[in-house]
Order: C-alpha cells, then sequence, then structure tokens
C-alpha cells in the first residue's frame, strides 16, 4: 500500500508538532517546513501528495506560498489545504479563490483533519484514474466532443456579485467558462485607475491568454453580477490539450479572437471619435437570446467608462445624445439598443 507524503508548512512549532505525530500514526509520512520560502523549495524537492499550509507564516503568507508553489507545473495539481483561525478567514477566502482546495478553521477535531486529508487524496487519485484512459486510449478522437462531456459532469462553483475571481499577478493556472452570470477583466494602471479589458457572458471562457502565454494573470477578473463559473485546472486540461488537436486548435482560435478584439479596442481608442466609440461598444454588449429579441444591456456607468476609457460625466452626456436621437433607452443602469443599424453607421 503506497504510503503518501504529506508536507506541512506552519511556523507554530507546538500545534504542528501534535499534527505530525498524528498523521505518523494514521501510516502518512511527513515531511516540514518553518515558514513559507522553506515550504516552496520543499514542495519542488519532495512533490508531496498534499500540502497542509497555515494562512499566517513568518515570512510570506499562506496565499502567496499557494501562488508561489502554482508556478510550477509539476506541482499544480497537488492538493493544498489552508488551515487557519476564525481571524484568517479572509486569507483563507483569498486562497481558495486562488485555486487552495480546501480549509480547516482551528480549532477541529483531529477526525476532521484526518477526514479531509482522505477526500482529497481520493479525489485525486480519482481524477488522475480518470484522465489516464483518456491519454492512452486510441478510440477517442474528438477531443471537443469529450471535453463537452467533461463540462457536463463537473462541478459548478458559485460566485456573488462583484467577487474577485482572481487578481492581477495571481497564478494562470486555470481556464474558466460561464454557465451563467457575467464576468469583467480589468487592468490596474500605474497611477491606481481600473481599465476594464473585456466583459464576459454566458458560454463563455476567459483566463486563456494567461494560461497559455504566462504564468500569472495580467489583469483581475471579478463577476458583475451572480455567476457560474466551470473551472478547468492545468491537471485536467493539460492532458487534454496534448492528446487532441481539435481541442488545441479550439482554444487558439478564442485566443486569436480575443486578441483581434483587443486590437480593434485599441485602434478606437487613437482613431474614433467619443460618440464613435460608445456606438461601437454598446454593439459589443448587445445581447440577443435565441429568439432573436433584444434584450436590456445591464451595465454601470463606471464600468461603461472603464470599458470606452472615457470620463463618467462623457459616458452620461453621450448616452443622453443617443437617447434623444432614438438609438437607445435608459432605465438606470440598462440600455436598451433601439436602432443598431443606425448605431452601427454613425459617423466618426
Amino acid at each position: 500500500m503506497k504510503k503518501y507524503k504529506i508536507l506541512i508548512i506552519a511556523g507554530e512549532s507546538d500545534s504542528r508538532a501534535s499534527t505530525v505525530l498524528l498523521l505518523k500514526m494514521a501510516n502518512y509520512e511527513v515531511i516540514k517546513a518553518s515558514n513559507g520560502k522553506q515550504g516552496v523549495n520543499q514542495t519542488l524537492a519532495v512533490l508531496p501528495d498534499l500540502i497542509l499550509c497555515s494562512a499566517i507564516l513568518p515570512d510570506i503568507d499562506g496565499c502567496m506560498t499557494l501562488s508561489l508553489i502554482r508556478k510550477f507545473p509539476q506541482a499544480r495539481s497537488i492538493p493544498f489545504i489552508f488551515v487557519a483561525s476564525k481571524n484568517d478567514e479572509n486569507e483563507v477566502r483569498k486562497g481558495m479563490i486562488m485555486g487552495a482546495d480546501d480549509y480547516l478553521i482551528k480549532p477541529f477535531e483531529n477526525i476532521e483533519l484526518l477526514e479531509t486529508i482522505e477526500m482529497r487524496l481520493k479525489k485525486r487519485s480519482e481524477q488522475k484514474k480518470s484522465l489516464d484512459p483518456i491519454i492512452n486510449e486510441e478510440n477517442i478522437k474528438n477531443g471537443i466532443e469529450y471535453f463537452e462531456k467533461i463540462i457536463c459532469e463537473s462541478r459548478l462553483r458559485h460566485f456573488k456579485r462583484k467577487q474577485v475571481i482572481y487578481y492581477q499577478e495571481d497564478a494562470a493556472d486555470s481556464i474558466y467558462l460561464i454557465a451563467s452570470g457575467s464576468v469583467k477583466t480589468l487592468k490596474t494602471t500605474t497611477d491606481g485607475r481600473d481599465l476594464v479589458t473585456g466583459i464576459y457572458r454566458e458560454n463563455e471562457y476567459f483566463g486563456i491568454n494567461a494560461y497559455f502565454s504566462a504564468e500569472v494573470h495580467h489583469e483581475t477578473a471579478e463577476t458583475i453580477e451572480e455567476t457560474l463559473l466551470y473551472t478547468f485546472p492545468r491537471a485536467v486540461l493539460d492532458p487534454l490539450i496534448d492528446k487532441f488537436s481539435d481541442l488545441s486548435k479550439k482554444f487558439i482560435e478564442i485566443i486569436a479572437a480575443n486578441n483581434l478584439r483587443k486590437e480593434h479596442q485599441l485602434l478606437e481608442f487613437a482613431y474614433f471619435s467619443v460618440r464613435k466609440r460608445m456606438s461601437q461598444l454598446l454593439l459589443r454588449l448587445y445581447p440577443k437570446n435565441n429568439s432573436g429579441v433584444v434584450q436590456w444591456i445591464d451595465i454601470s456607468r463606471e464600468n461603461l467608462a472603464a470599458m470606452s476609457g472615457m470620463a463618467s460625466e462623457t459616458v452620461s452626456r453621450v448616452l443622453s445624445d443617443f437617447k434623444k436621437d432614438g438609438l437607445i433607452m435608459r432605465d438606470s443602469n440598462k440600455i436598451m439598443i433601439i436602432d443598431p443599424l443606425r448605431l452601427a453607421h454613425l459617423k466618426n
């Protein structure tokens, strides 16, 4: 029977000693680290089967430790459990958003610790078993179809309105698909201003560019409304992309479309008047349901300003002009496009 290796990253020597003793009694091999940097080094040296990490550490905190560990491909799929006191719950919440697998709030019973560890090890083992046949099975030819099956079987994550999914500079170790709701990505400039770089809605992917081209995200993702997301970590996605060329092509096409959209946005900033920029932005946000009936665009003046590179006052003035001209209707933060054809051909 395999003896699982567990890495404990904790600065409190007494509590760490009792946890080590408990895990050894439960037939686990235990590796210790007294701070975050040592924990990262130990992770890369021994590649443990699971990591228990305190939210508060003597040097870098638990969230930073998680972020550093997730930068290394060989360590990205290792289950990561936060251990924290009630006072550290905000750190734990941030860690869960960054991709931690579970958490324990002290004080907890020994049986709770052992059950949590066992559950996470079992889940990782089952995930690996489910992927191994895919990688080796020659009869599976259509990666997109298989990926859609994985989507149907995946667990949805619920995010509240205005909740951050990942921050700028967080490790880019997952791709996200919106089941319902909407998400905006924004980049913070050196002078502290936020520029919205994209808005994503139902059945759209985001986080793809950073996943394939960088180790960290270069923008922050935040929900606009209550949102349900599918999350696909590297441990699940990379083997499928390596195996199926059609799935690789699908994501390349999404990246190309994202880059093309951002190129158009830059050209608009450089050459379009404020009226023309706003008309093009509204048309990009223009939703239709399956019957073709026009719906309301639900977006705040502040988000429109951040996406268009305008001041909020300028946004209000332009929208008022559009309303007077019979191009749109407005109801608080909601906008309905009445004449999309005339809006599209608005002169610069």
